[in-house]
């Protein structure tokens, strides 16, 4: 393998990146990272214990002196959101990630999502643990598996084996802010039984496309007003059925609840022609671009009449149900945070559409800073389904982690930042799961924080991750380690 960084001091996490991004992981499916990482652990002489869901926990003795200190517990997550480019080929169970340098960011040359979240953390995990030269207190590395899905992972954790209370999470992507607080939230499925008819002999099919949207991640990224390609293709599906007459045959869009959907894909039939259809959809696409030209410059819809003729599609009382259920789906910012001016509270974000045989299914993402705004919202979903003759069920909920006004840890972390690069850490809460808030579930008295470098663009094929920053970042955690060790 071709390396790209040097294996130095200061560049000591970059290297097990590169491996990492070797190794397939979607989430569900960190066996082969999770192996490799025990390989590496036990190659160094290490403590490492795997448990039947491939979480690790890995243990390094405290530096020559600081044997007294209470232990520190490092923690990141193995798996990533495998997010790829319409026209990408890469395969997430076999291809690894080819990365390139783009000035001063690490980017994914396949047109994928990078994997820095959180590959990042782990790889500092691993070069804290492969140091020789560190200066720390008794450690413990935990990295766990599904945090991109179900959080099982972390709900699994081993906690009779961990003796530390105090823990540092590197799964945050603004350098210069240590996160005290994050969202919980819960995964929606919302199903549509579709009644389905004989296509009209003189019909006429066409395939809608929506693509070229920026996506990004559905809660650190829901305010960002990148657009919604499921939104705006149900836009342009009403006005179709209205003014054409047009039923449903399938609607798609998306591939991550997680993800704000990038493209979206209809097929239809009408009476109407290509020419009258065409033009409709021109002028709407003139709108969105209007509306949206500042963060997707590269959005654009077609229209191609579909050669083979489909036999069913569906019916005018399913294609108006799905279509307001659609229109009144609570998608995007829900409430904002009155605690902390410009931080999003409560979201929602339908990331994937779906059409098998004669179904619909949504699924999105719930987010708030509250369980008790997380259950309104599911509350909604619950309403809204009943209303339109559908199903729906909750899954993968995980709790908040709601912040705590005194922390010796995030105390340590400021002064840390502070005389290392004379500039003030920012104390914040964000709107996306931190594994943090189940572990207080199972240690309410476990003081933690999460920091990490300047990252973009997480969960699409966009994402990057700052070079210089990630080697400050690592020069902070080991300053902050030799803090904690005396």
């Amino acid at each position: 393998m071709n390396t790209l960084f040097k294996n130095s001091t200061e560049e000591a996490p970059f290297g097990f990146f590169e491996q990492i991004a070797q190794i397939p992981r979607d989430s569900g499916k960190e066996k082969a990272v999770s192996d490799y990482i025990k390989e590496q652990a036990e190659q160094m002489g290490l403590w490492c214990f795997q448990d039947e869901n491939w979480n690790l926990i890995i243990k390094k003795p405290a530096s020559i002196g600081c044997e007294s200190q209470p232990p520190v517990i490092l923690q990141a997550h193995m798996d990533m959101v495998c997010e790829k480019d319409p026209d990408s080929t890469h395969n997430f169970d076999t291809d690894p990630i080819p990365l390139e340098i783009d000035g001063d960011w690490l980017r994914s040359a396949a047109g994928t999502t990078l994997g820095a979240d959180n590959g990042i953390g782990v790889a500092m995990c691993m070069a804290v643990l492969a140091s020789d030269d560190l200066v720390h207190p008794p450690l413990e590395v935990v990295l766990t598996v599904q945090e991109e899905s179900t959080f099982h992972g972390a709900e699994t954790v081993r906690w009779d084996l961990l003796k530390g209370r105090r823990l540092i999470n590197l799964d945050h992507s603004v350098e210069h802010e240590v996160l005290t607080g994050s969202c919980g939230g819960s995964g929606v499925e919302v199903i549509f039984p579709m009644e389905q008819q004989t296509v009209m002999a003189d019909a006429k099919c066409y395939d809608l496309t929506i693509t070229g949207l920026p996506g990004g991640h559905s809660g650190e990224d829901i305010h960002r007003g990148y657009g919604s390609a499921i939104q705006l293709i149900t836009r342009m599906l009403r006005r179709c059925r209205k003014k054409f007459n047009a039923l449903l045959i399938s609607l798609d869009g998306g591939s991550s609840r997680l993800a704000i959907s990038r493209d979206a894909h209809a097929k239809i039939c009408t009476s109407a022609d290509y020419s009258e259809v065409r033009a409709e959809l021109r002028r709407m696409e003139l709108e969105f671009c209007k509306e949206y030209e500042a963060v997707a410059p590269a959005l654009s819809m077609t229209l191609s009449a579909d050669p083979i003729q489909p036999k069913v599609c569906f019916d005018q009382l399913s294609s108006d149900r799905v279509l307001a259920a659609l229109t009144l789906f609570p998608d995007g910012i829900q409430k904002m945070n009155g605690a902390f001016p410009g931080q999003v509270e409560s979201s929602i974000n339908l990331g994937i559409l779906k059409t098998e045989s004669a179904q619909i299914t949504l699924t999105a993402e719930i987010r708030g800073g509250y369980v008790s705004t997380i259950k309104d919202i599911q509350d909604k979903i619950s309403a809204l389904s009943s209303a339109f003759g559908g199903t729906c069920r909750f899954f993968a909920q995980y709790t908040p982690w709601e912040s705590r006004i005194q922390s010796p840890l995030r105390a340590a972390a400021v002064n840390t930042y502070r005389e290392l690069f004379h500039e003030e850490l920012k104390a914040v809460v964000i709107h996306a799961g931190i594994e943090c808030g189940c572990f207080l579930q199972s240690v309410p008295e476990l003081d933690a924080i999460s920091l990490g470098p300047n990252c973009k663009y997480f969960h699409s094929p966009h994402e990057c991750m700052s070079i210089s920053s990630s080697k400050r970042s690592w020069k902070f955690l080991k300053a902050l380690l030799e803090n904690l060790a005396g």
